[in-house]
């Protein structure tokens, strides 16, 4: 079935099912239980020591919960950042952002961690379809959990639970209608086939939108796409005491080019420092050249998406039509077994996962290619396959003893390989709409940049739960984790980028947006990129061997104590630790200079849950504070050893010194009246630097670092080869942490009721505020402090369920998603003496993704 129709056929069985979406008159008529499995058992909510947020079926339904991003708007100081690409995503926790390295907070699925770090950029890979009907809650564990969550839990989880077909059939089918263009429908069928000993599952579902943005070179809408997924399930009891729960899902997601814009840079001084001779030695930035005072810089706050115009991508100069965008096609089995035998019970969880994604696209978005002046280009281009094997086995006590303890061990294998053909161009009037068409579309030319990484996981683990008293308890967990990455892949060599010919200061112009470009470009790149050869553990680069072994346990100590039957207060301690890794950033064959070491933290809460007023009311809170060291970020530097240029531009990861958070959350829950229910969670987080600092003679890093600290250049001598240069000792010391908001606040209103014919019916709001935050480290850039607001209202009648409602309905434009520096390939700025020792410098404006825009819709369901 072609792809636009697939998403079509909505329509039809939109016209055959509108009616009304559940609303859950009781849910928000009163606090209920909330039963979780955040410690490998059934538990209260209220009962478990830790930071968890809870999100039902009824509620995801109700407020529409498709993707990671819904899950932050409900949860106050988790954030989720796109940057460069779609595989370009963070989950921020409690402050912390994983500019480089694997993400800080695990995905898991029915206890199956399928988090995965994105090759060749930061974040992780978009592997996750929570679109599927059947997950029946989600968990938001903050802070480490390492012993419970696995290999990525460094700190935090997010866990979908998915349901499973029980001995009551079910069938439910919902539609929903947005503008836009937004359709989207879901089947959910399950039910006995002999009773009390098999029962089988299906569901379904199938979303299509165009997007919030248009391209203005073709119309074709930006953002959106459409995509189905069908999951299978079945579930045997052969006799009391064994469980066999099997599950698989087959999706199917294309995606549009994202609506992305770029803003360009502003002249930025530079550390007049860098500029003069010293200890004996030419200058950092050397020959010292007026031309070479200022560099361009993105600087200040992102604003809102007014200030970055219109997305505008170039057309892919092979067809002249928009770039394919992004496509993800998942493929997942999980078979859990679970065996009571006596006093214990047995749980092996089996999973095998096949995930291909493919990225396509205009990385710049500054406009057309063919039609730009001054031509520069750079494509994204990534076709990534992902298969995951994971075995789990469990073993666990009974919790009705005074000593509540499980044990298990962890096999977890991923093996990734991935095609990098992201081109640049930079070159004369026109000429890269010319030189990428002339590529053609055999992913074969130019030479493939083929980078394949092993990554095997061995890990045991345990918890062990005392009740001293009653009242007071007591449990340690503690995971020892044996991981190995290996890296490897054939290694591309691209070609020198123009410069000017004229590098004096009258060959330079600066330009109205204080970019600047050359008088007289240079000649165009042309020709295919060509391959080094294959480098691995037998053939290694540089004398370096691509294998990162990282090996440590993770302890977590928490007590508690019941001061009523409504009040427990807790203290915890823990340790997260995240593996080093290789990056291969720049390509694989710079390895040397792209191995860093694991991070780690300790993180220390004390906490209070509290039921009030026959529990009407609930208040929790948290304090916290996180002890970081050696943080994965990563800088920018010039490379003496590139090829085939020396001394070009690059990237590395390095691990910083010393971070620190501190914080509190409070969370309160009330339901004043039996119709009425208001929340409301804050998290306040203080995140800095205590101790990071860089040696660099880049003029890029070094015009970022200066942006908040005019002196934080101090000139030092350093041996290089066999002759001392002087650098620049960049401090970054009280800077603000990356991708973290100091306050955080999300609030929610519910009125339920009863018409006078016997409907019922709910409205609800929810808002979310998010003050400030900086993109990167060295604080140059920042995204403004933004407020959201939600509407809903939904009427039941019988089986049926309907809800309209109203998202970002004062339309706020604020930008939110992280924006990058990103090099501009369209401009060059060199050094007085030509293209040595800083050859072509790209300067750093802002890409950023433009927020959604106000839509409205319909959901409509109905109960067979």
């Amino acid at each position: 079935m072609p792809s636009r129709a697939r998403g079509r056929f909505i329509l039809p069985i939109a016209a055959l099912t509108v009616g009304a979406l559940a609303a859950p008159p009781a849910a928000l008529a009163q606090i209920e239980e909330v039963v979780v499995t955040a410690r490998k058992r059934n538990e209260n909510l209220q009962d478990v020591p830790m930071v968890v947020t809870a999100l039902s079926a009824e509620t995801i339904q109700r407020k529409g919960i498709a993707d990671l991003a819904d899950i932050a708007k409900y949860s106050s100081g988790v954030m989720l950042d796109q940057g460069f690409n779609r595989q370009d995503t963070r989950v921020v926790i409690r402050g912390l952002s994983p500019t480089r390295g694997r993400q800080n907070v695990a995905i898991l699925q029915d206890d199956v961690d399928i988090s995965s770090l994105a090759q060749a950029t930061a974040g992780g890979s978009f592997v996750i379809n929570p679109r599927l009907l059947d997950v029946e809650r989600i968990e938001v564990v903050k802070g480490p959990h390492s012993a419970l969550y696995g290999r990525s839990a460094f700190n935090g989880a997010i866990n979908y639970v998915t349901r499973a077909p029980g001995d009551t059939f079910r069938a439910n089918v919902e539609v929903g209608l947005a503008n836009y263009d937004e359709q989207q429908a879901r089947l959910s069928l399950s039910g006995p086939v002999i009773a009390e000993k098999l029962s089988l599952g299906i569901n379904a579902a199938a979303w299509s939108a165009d997007g919030f943005y248009k391209s203005p070179t073709t119309g074709k809408g930006l953002g959106g796409g459409e995509g189905w997924g069908v999951a299978l399930s079945l579930k045997a009891t052969p006799t009391e005491n064994l469980t066999i729960t099997a599950r698989s899902e087959l999706s199917n997601d294309d995606f549009a080019p994202d609506a992305t814009a770029y803003r360009n840079p502003t002249l930025v001084p530079l550390p007049a420092s860098a500029l003069q001779p010293a200890n004996g030695l030419p200058a950092v930035i050397s020959p010292a050249n007026p031309a070479n005072a200022f560099f361009p810089q993105g600087v200040g706050s992102l604003g809102n998406a007014r200030d970055f115009g219109i997305p505008s991508p170039s057309r892919n100069p092979r067809t002249g039509k928009d770039y394919p965008g992004a496509s993800r096609d998942i493929f997942r089995t999980t078979l859990r077994i679970e065996a009571q035998l006596g006093p214990v019970r047995l749980t092996s969880i089996t999973h095998r996962g096949d995930n291909s994604t493919f990225q396509f696209e205009d990385a710049l978005s500054i406009g057309d290619m063919q039609s730009l002046a001054v031509s520069g280009g750079q494509e994204t281009y990534f076709d990534t396959d992902i298969d995951l094997f994971t075995q789990e086995l469990r073993l666990q006590s009974s919790s009705e003893n005074r000593l509540v303890w499980t044990v298990g061990a962890l096999y977890w294998k991923e093996q990734l390989t991935q095609l990098n053909r992201a081109l640049r161009c930079a070159s004369n009037s026109g000429g890269c709409w010319d030189v990428y068409a002339a590529v053609g579309t055999n992913p074969r030319t130019p030479a493939e940049d083929i980078t394949d990484r092993d990554t095997t996981h061995k890990s045991v683990y345990g918890l062990a739960e005392f009740a001293f008293t009653e009242k007071l308890k007591a449990s340690l967990e503690l995971r020892y984790t044996d991981e190995e990455e290996k890296t490897a892949g054939f290694a591309v060599l691209s070609p020198a980028i123009l410069g000017c010919p004229n590098v004096t200061v009258t060959g330079r112009r600066v330009n109205a947006n204080g970019t600047i470009s050359c008088v007289t470009p240079g000649a165009q790149v042309t020709g295919p990129l060509t391959a080094s050869g294959y480098i691995s553990e037998s053939q290694p680069s540089n004398g370096v061997v691509p294998v990162v072994s990282s090996k440590f346990t993770t302890p977590r100590l928490t007590v508690d104590y019941k001061l009523s039957d409504d009040a427990l207060v807790y203290v915890s301690g823990a340790q997260g630790k995240k593996p080093g890794g290789v990056s291969s950033i720049n390509g694989i064959q710079n390895l040397a200079a792209n191995i860093y070491d694991p991070e780690e933290m300790w993180a220390y809460e004390i906490g209070a849950k509290t039921s009030w007023l026959d529990n009407r009311l609930q208040v929790n809170g948290a304090v916290y504070f996180q002890d970081y060291d050696k943080k994965q970020v990563s800088i920018t530097f010039v490379n003496p050893n590139s090829l085939p240029t020396p001394n070009q531009l690059a990237t590395r990861v390095v691990n910083a010194a010393k971070a620190e958070v501190k914080g509190f959350e409070l969370e309160v829950v009330a339901a004043p009246t039996d119709h009425l229910t208001l929340s409301a969670s804050y998290t306040y987080n203080d995140g800095t630097y205590k101790d990071f600092s860089d040696l660099q003679n880049g003029v890029s890093a070094l015009s970022r670092a200066v942006i908040s600290n005019p002196n934080a250049c101090t000139v030092v001598p350093v041996l290089v080869g066999t002759a001392q240069q002087n650098r620049c000792l960049l401090s970054y010391a009280g800077n603000e942490l990356e991708g973290a908001a100091k306050h955080s606040l999300v609030a929610s209103a519910g009125l339920s009721g009863s018409f006078a014919g016997g409907r019922d019916w709910f409205a609800e709001v929810d808002a979310r505020y998010q003050s400030s935050r900086f993109t990167s480290f060295e604080n140059s850039q920042s995204m403004d402090a933004f407020t959201i607001a939600d509407l809903r209202f939904g009427v039941k009648g019988g089986q049926w369920n309907a809800t309209v409602y109203v998202n970002n309905v004062f339309d706020d434009d604020t930008m939110k998603a992280s924006a990058v520096a990103i090099q501009n390939w369209d401009i060059a700025y060199l050094t007085n003496s030509g293209r040595t020792p800083i050859a072509t410098q790209a300067p750093s404006g802002a890409k950023a993704l433009l927020p959604d825009k106000r839509q409205y819709g319909l959901r409509v369901s109905y109960d067979f």
